[in-house]
């Protein structure tokens, strides 16, 4: 979540403190990814999101930002895109406390980031200034939060609305890890998955929409970590550039170099991801893609649940398509339309 609000008093119940950015990186797409420091105590569930406030740029405004790391992780994830005032001088602000910063150990992304405010300045270069210090306020309930009350999940994010996916993302990982779903002896058989442990849900499919391909670095080491980890077929990601079209002549061209570079390097030409997928031109079927999910439920469930997090128009074209699909002659399985507009 990143519209713009203006809020001038915050209820104490949340008791808003300060909280110290940890680590910084700029990325594709005027965006800044952030590693904040978590308070002990502070617990939320993958998906929900936050109020900020930065001093720095006027006390009185909070803005609702999704966190994008996972429950079980020792920081809180933000992302956040230039894409008004307050979230164009945020990142200018960051871009310019950056510089002069050594690169980071961290797995953080590798995209010109920085280190901790007790990070040493390059040699040679002037001191790099600290980072600001951020107040939030929440967690608050979002309807991505949800995504654990079903069996099978299809959640779709386009652009900076990608970011409650992101945190859903990050803790499947988490799951897959402390379940050990990748050392299961049937991992790749149909009707044989390995069961996760942590959480009701089973199968998840992930589409995301985005028009620049740089993009899809945001959440580089997330995508890669759970293609190799998933070797029971736990999750299917689907990319989708939607800048080409598909069926476009450049586009059977781009296929074809696409399989031929995934067959010999295990990389997708277009991304840059190392990982089972191949990215996808033009937009999702969705159709297709609920089908896809229906058929994956297991015996005696009949519910997907179905998690939009992007602009107006895609969640109206993925609820007509899941109201026209539910409980119909050719799928008897019902699809529950959750949206969050960004």
């Amino acid at each position: 979540m990143a519209k713009t609000v203006l809020i001038g008093v915050v209820t104490d119940l949340h008791s808003p403190r300060c909280h110290q950015i940890l680590d910084a990186a700029t990325m594709p797409g005027k965006t800044v990814a952030l590693q904040v420091s978590k308070p002990k105590g502070f617990k939320y569930r993958s998906g929900q999101y936050v109020f900020v406030q930065c001093s720095q740029l006027g006390w009185m405004e909070w803005h609702p930002f999704t966190l994008t790391s996972a429950p079980d992780d020792d920081y809180l994830g933000l992302q956040i895109r230039a894409s008004g005032d307050w979230t164009e001088a945020f990142y200018n602000l960051i871009q310019d406390r950056l510089r002069g910063r050594p690169a980071s150990d961290s797995g953080f992304p590798d995209i010109e980031r920085g280190l901790s405010q007790t990070a040493g300045a390059v040699p040679g270069k002037p001191k790099a200034l600290p980072f600001p210090s951020l107040r939030l306020d929440g967690p608050h309930g979002a309807p991505a939060q949800r995504w654990q009350n079903y069996e099978v999940v299809v959640l779709v994010g386009a652009g900076i609305g990608v970011t409650p996916c992101a945190s859903i993302l990050r803790d499947i990982l988490n799951n897959m890890q402390k379940d050990g779903l990748q050392e299961s002896p049937t991992a790749g058989e149909q009707g044989a998955r390995a069961k996760s442990k942590s959480c009701k849900t089973q199968r998840v499919f992930f589409c995301w929409c985005t028009r620049d391909r740089d993009e899809a670095q945001w959440f580089k080491s997330e995508l890669e970590s759970i293609s190799q980890i998933d070797t029971a077929g736990y999750l299917d990601i689907d990319i989708h550039i939607t800048s080409v079209e598909s069926g476009q002549p450049l586009c059977n061209l781009l296929k074809i170099g696409q399989i031929s570079s995934h067959q010999v390097h295990g990389r997708d030409v277009m991304t840059g991801l190392q990982t089972r997928f191949i990215t996808k031109f033009g937009r999702p079927q969705w159709p297709d893609l609920l089908a896809k999910a229906a058929s994956a439920l297991p015996a005696g469930q009949d519910t997907v649940g179905v998690f939009c997090c992007g602009p107006h128009t895609l969640g109206k074209h993925l609820g007509k398509a899941c109201k026209s699909m539910s409980k119909s002659d050719q799928w008897p399985a019902k699809f529950d339309f959750h949206e969050e507009q960004f």
